[in-house]
């Protein structure tokens, strides 16, 4: 099983988390060209039945992506169907209603355009933040991960806040229209014969 998020070129000036993207549109490519040579795709009905005693294809392969990024169907999508490989598309329908930017990747665009230095947060304990710190994205992010029953939104607020970088739900939108996918994205996906899957 190999397991993808985003597909994307390192650009320069990117706003968000460089560190989501699993491979370029090239590495992608050559990494299902060589799958596709030796492998044999398998979708989640497979790997359901292979659970239950049912035998698998020779040399099988499951190419699977989480978080539901637009470059799945924008990216990935083309090249999947250029090459014949199926993959699974597990997303988190949230995001996806309600047209939510991904948490760490708002974390990620508040550091690219700080307008302040060095923060001290005091939600939910008292934690000073530089930006140019190569740290300060995953110390963030851990305060998310690690924190039981946070407020997510008043933590995310306070660091907007912080840094001085304008937000709203209209500005949040707009992310992410440019970067999650939408219901006709998914169908999309099902159309070309896609598993779409929710993921929590």
């Amino acid at each position: 099983i190999l397991t993808y998020h985003h597909i994307a070129d390192d650009e320069p000036g990117y706003p968000y988390d460089p560190g989501v993207a699993d491979a370029t549109p090239t590495q992608f490519r050559r990494q299902m060209e060589l799958l596709a040579r030796y492998g044999t795709p398998i979708g989640i009905d497979e790997l359901v039945r292979a659970l239950d005693g049912a035998p698998l294809p020779k040399n099988p392969v499951m190419v699977t992506f989480d978080d539901g990024y637009r470059s799945c169907h924008d990216i990935a999508l083309p090249i999947l169907r250029a090459v014949g490989m199926r993959a699974t598309f597990f997303v988190p329908t949230t995001y996806i209603n309600e047209r939510r930017l991904y948490w760490w990747e708002r974390i990620a665009y508040v550091l690219s355009q700080a307008r302040t230095a060095a923060v001290t947060l005091t939600y939910p304990r008292p934690i000073e933040i530089v930006r140019a710190d190569p740290r300060a994205h995953r110390q963030l992010t851990d305060i998310i991960k690690s924190t039981p029953g946070l407020d997510i939104e008043r933590f995310l607020d306070e660091v907007n806040a912080a840094f001085g970088v304008e937000w709203s739900r209209e500005l949040e939108v707009a992310h992410a229209e440019g970067i999650v996918m939408t219901w006709d994205h998914l169908r999309a996906l099902t159309r070309a014969g896609m598993d779409v899957e929710s993921h929590t």
